[in-house]
């Protein structure tokens, strides 16, 4: 068993988000959520620092999962907006159970 040098950040949706979701006719399960690495240096204790500066990546990326023509995206979206519609939690031990390499792929 190895770690991975990565703080993981877990992205879930709230209320507004799984409203603008569903507005669409698109089911999705409220457990769902997604997962970024992170670099180590945020934790628990700083991690909003990282948020400040890449929140939106992450909010056009959840986005595009559930709709790839930005023409649908909401128009507002700032820091706020993010806040309002995802919760974040951080973890910074990750463990890599397995023995196969780590395959690296662009998105």
């Amino acid at each position: 068993m190895n770690t991975i040098n990565r703080t993981l950040l877990i992205v879930l949706p709230k209320k507004p988000y799984l409203d603008w979701v569903k507005s669409f006719n698109i089911e999705i399960d409220a457990g769902e959520y997604s997962a970024y690495l992170i670099p180590e240096k945020y934790d628990e204790y700083n991690y909003k620092d990282y948020l400040e500066k890449y929140w939106q990546d992450i909010f056009d990326s959840e986005l595009y999962g559930i709709l790839k023509d930005p023409d649908f995206y909401p128009e507002k979206r700032d820091y706020n907006t993010f806040n309002k519609w995802f919760e974040t939690h951080v973890c910074d031990t990750i463990f890599d159970l397995s023995n196969e390499p780590i395959e690296i792929e662009e998105f």
